[in-house]
């Protein structure tokens, strides 16, 4: 389970990032809970500033029961990273999202959405329209 770095002979060992990387592919490759669960409780102890990737696979596979303290815990740990990392981008964003949609969390999910307006990677996105309206090139998808 979590707790953060190892103890080998009285002395503390950081868990490498590379390590925590590979364990948030696992435990969402596996859709184990606890595993994630576990996995979200060290990079908090660590002090690793989690990526997009991290929260994009730890966050659906940690709220994915639905249940209030689940869900919780997906937004306890989406905050963690925002807290901490410099940029988070659309995966975190959306799985989080994903997450309070399916709970049932609507009103977080809408708040959510309006704080997205804001962060770097929506304000490099240039929407743009679908048919050639004034775009060029070949139209459609």
């Amino acid at each position: 389970e979590g707790g953060g770095g190892r103890r080998t002979r009285g002395r503390r060992v950081r868990i490498p990032r590379a390590v925590i990387t590979a364990c948030c592919r696992a435990a969402s490759a596996l859709r184990d809970e606890r595993f994630a669960r576990a996995v979200a409780v060290d990079i908090a102890s660590e002090g690793i500033a989690p990526d997009d990737f991290m929260i994009a696979s730890l966050v659906p596979v940690i709220g994915r029961a639905g249940t209030p303290e689940a869900v919780e815990a997906a937004e306890a740990l989406f905050l963690h990273a925002r807290e901490r990392s410099a940029k988070l981008g659309g995966a975190a964003w959306s799985c989080t999202i994903g997450v309070m949609c399916r709970a049932g969390r609507l009103e977080r999910a809408v708040e959510m959405l309006e704080e997205m307006k804001g962060e770097p990677f929506m304000r490099a996105w240039r929407p743009t329209a679908v048919g050639g309206a004034g775009g060029g090139g070949g139209g459609g998808l």
